[in-house]
């Protein structure tokens, strides 16, 4: 996977929430996305999304809602695992 900078990441993040939503908003990066209407569904759909979307797999032990809260800790988790790949 080529170089991808934090900021790329966070927009395709951001992409990918409102792909699931349904819908476009303004979302603080550090806004719960249980606020924003996630459910269990909704973060599943997005694990696969973006592990599609990065070519990444997420580790068992990382798939807990807290390692998937907010974009920031998305974005946190996602910039270590494709810079170490």
């Amino acid at each position: 996977m080529e170089q991808v900078s934090n900021s790329m990441i966070e927009a395709k993040i951001i992409q990918i929430i409102h792909n699931i939503l349904g819908y476009h908003l303004d979302i603080p990066l550090d806004e719960r996305l249980e606020n924003l209407g996630f459910n269990s569904i909704k973060y599943i759909s997005l694990i696969v999304s973006l592990e599609e979307e990065f070519e990444i797999i997420f580790r068992d032990e990382d798939l807990l809602y807290e390692c998937f809260a907010t974009v920031e800790q998305i974005e946190w988790r996602i910039s270590g695992m494709v810079s170490s790949a």
